[in-house]
């Protein structure tokens, strides 16, 4: 027992900077859900409802793994359940900060610091996906080299249909045998959500196209994404930083771990873009 104590200090102590990170990240996003909720995340709870307790209103575009975690821990009632939610979403980030970091051996602690931005601060929990979704992502790219890596691109893509482009990085597998099995993980997690709506609609992938539609059909005609003039002064310098980062990283030779990474932003940059 006393063994395992001394382990617990230890472990406390070398991950003191990611705790205290942890502690008042997710007290921020609480603080933040209490000052407000919005409609995207009330959207979610309503859906939670609407499929598994009866409620009376639902919107079809929205993926379901949300919902279904938010009805997971609605034993501690609903409006608990949406801290409950800010909480473990926020672990299941920093893990995958951590698991990203130990891949590319850097410092956990500047990267999971750097994560920390205002930007994801503010809109981490904003529709109530966002931070989940990445985390997933990002722990699909800490894994891409082994078989659950399906399930974590599989389980982001339940959580945000936008996420699909990042599939195209299965192919740092360079293993056909390896990606189809990625595939068809994704495909069975896919499933129960495919019988859903072809009972309730006819159409086992009529949510994903109600979610297209919406987004096709909600932007303005002539309409191209952000500008340059969109970017704030932080977001110039960290750019600026990262060049300069690349640049080094380039003279000392990039290794397989780096162009997944930057497979990953340039698909970010692009959806951002359009």
């Amino acid at each position: 027992m006393d063994e395992k104590i001394m382990g617990l200090k230890k472990t406390l102590v070398e991950n003191k900077v990611i705790i205290i990170l942890l502690l008042a990240s997710t007290l921020f996003f609480a603080h933040q859900h209490t000052s407000g909720v919005s409609w995207d995340f009330a959207v979610y709870v309503l859906n939670a409802k609407y499929m598994f307790s009866g409620g009376q209103y639902f919107e079809w575009e929205r993926p379901p793994l949300t919902p279904t975690i938010i009805f997971a821990l609605s034993f501690l009632g609903y409006k608990i359940a949406e801290y409950a939610y800010i909480i473990i979403v926020s672990a299941v980030f920093t893990l995958a900060c951590v698991k990203i970091s130990d891949s590319a051996s850097i410092d956990k602690n500047i990267f999971y610091a750097l994560m920390l931005s205002p930007y994801l601060l503010n809109y981490g929990f904003l529709a109530g996906t966002e931070l989940l979704s990445l985390s997933l992502l990002m722990l699909a790219l800490a894994t891409i080299k082994e078989r659950k890596t399906g399930l974590f691109f599989g389980l982001s893509l339940l959580t945000r249909y936008m996420s699909i482009p990042y599939i195209l990085l299965l192919s740092a597998k360079r293993n056909a045998k390896e990606i189809i099995i990625a595939l068809l993980i994704m495909f069975l997690l896919f499933t129960p959500w495919m019988f859903y709506n072809q009972v309730q609609k006819g159409h086992p992938l009529y949510s994903v196209a109600s979610h297209l539609i919406l987004n096709l059909q909600g932007k303005p005609e002539g309409h191209h994404g952000p500008g340059l003039d969109s970017l704030t002064i932080p977001t110039w310098l960290l750019l600026a930083f990262g060049l300069a980062g690349l640049v080094l990283k380039y003279r000392k030779g990039f290794n397989e771990t780096d162009y997944i990474i930057l497979g990953f932003a340039a698909i970010t940059l692009l959806l951002y873009l359009n």
